[in-house]
């Protein structure tokens, strides 16, 4: 997947890696020019088998929602990622053959979050309440979904109304009945038939994926 953020030169990038890790690069550090561009590698020291996969243009005080494959989660302040090391700072402590999938913005309007889970040719829907999860400064997070076979695909933060938006910020009708996806956290959600991938809006401003 190609994660597309929109910055300035002067702009810092806070990218998570599959393996938990947060990396903070200086967007002035970046390389144009070439056609080809340049490998995330040769700006950080990625692992063996580590891939950015996720990220956002960097902000002091805001709070987001990390979430794993296998649905662990929490939240966490931006101001608890920040890291001069290239070698990256570990935020999710995920747990054997997980890996961190997904990153969403809250704001004082968020009181659900949306999960949209995929199982092959399947998928679900849960929305659950934002009090259901806590804030940490790292960790391993709670389990958010329990749904066997099935993987986190998309989280969608929302309103009272329970109001999505595609990335130009324009209302998206999922389901007529919305409501009816509201269950207790670590349920299995419900079936929903919906195209895969979504593009909806995360609460992330300057980010097309």
């Amino acid at each position: 997947k190609n994660l597309i953020i929109n910055c300035k030169s002067s702009d810092d990038l806070c990218l998570f890696s599959n393996f938990g890790k947060v990396y903070i690069l200086n967007c002035s550090k970046l390389k144009f020019g070439t056609v080809k561009g340049v490998t995330i590698s040769s700006y950080l020291n990625l692992k063996d088998n580590e891939k950015i996969i996720d990220g956002f243009v960097y902000q002091k005080k805001k709070k987001l929602l990390l979430l794993s494959e296998n649905g662990f989660g929490f939240t966490i302040l931006s101001d608890d990622l920040e890291s001069n090391k290239k070698s990256g700072k570990k935020v999710f402590n995920l747990k054997k053959g997980d890996v961190f999938k997904r990153l969403c913005a809250i704001d004082k309007s968020t009181k659900y979050l949306s999960l949209f889970l995929n199982d092959k040719s399947k998928q679900k829907l849960l929305i659950i309440s934002l009090n259901e999860i806590p804030l940490l400064q790292k960790g391993s997070g709670v389990i958010l979904f329990k749904s066997k076979g099935y993987k986190l695909s998309q989280c969608i933060p929302l309103d009272s109304k329970l109001t999505f938006y595609n990335l130009n910020k324009e209302t998206v009708v999922i389901d007529k009945n919305i409501s009816n996806f509201i269950s207790k956290r670590a349920k299995s959600g419900r079936n929903i038939k919906i195209k895969f991938p979504l593009e909806l809006y995360r609460g992330l401003e300057e980010n097309f994926t």
